[in-house]
């Protein structure tokens, strides 16, 4: 038995499985839930109008369908270094604009690219080390594809430590 999400994906029922948008920021690879994303648009800084004030990886707000949307900027709030070696071969080659819905928020976070969906059980999943969680609260997770290891962001968290009265 075939069900369609919120998001129009077709899942199977009882299949266990979970979608995950990968991303990249610096040459690392991230991801989370597809059900949290809204869509994918391209980054223009022209179109981001600045805060004054604002938290750092705050970058702004741009108006999408007439809505201001914040806009964070994970290679700033995680503080990954760009560094020349920063080979992108993704298949969108050209930073973007993961804009998301959680919690009745719309806000955005922008990525160096995003490579693809991957379909996986959640028993792929690893767990975040007790290590890792105490060190790096916006990690809920791993999963390993290929050579990489995809970490799994908290984009709930992050959002909740940039504006806390909102959450």
């Amino acid at each position: 038995m075939s069900t369609i999400d919120d998001h129009g994906i077709l899942l199977d029922s009882g299949t266990n499985e979970v979608e995950i948008a990968e991303f990249f920021i610096g040459n690392r690879s991230f991801g989370t839930n597809v059900a949290k994303i809204r869509e994918f648009v391209p980054f223009l800084q022209e179109s981001v109008t600045k805060i004054p004030d604002a938290p750092e990886s705050v970058e702004g707000v741009f108006v999408l369908r007439d809505h201001s949307i914040p806009v964070v900027n994970l290679k700033t709030y995680l503080n990954i270094q760009s560094t020349q070696s920063d080979e992108h071969h993704h298949t969108y080659d050209r930073p973007v604009v993961i804009v998301t819905e959680f919690n009745d928020l719309i806000n955005s976070f922008i990525a160096d690219s995003i490579n693809q969906i991957h379909r996986i059980s959640w028993d792929d999943l690893d767990p975040v080390d007790p290590l890792i969680v105490k060190y790096g609260s916006n990690i809920t997770g791993s999963y390993h594809i290929e050579d990489r290891e995809i970490l799994i962001l908290d984009l709930e968290n992050i959002i909740s430590n940039i504006f806390p009265e909102h959450m």
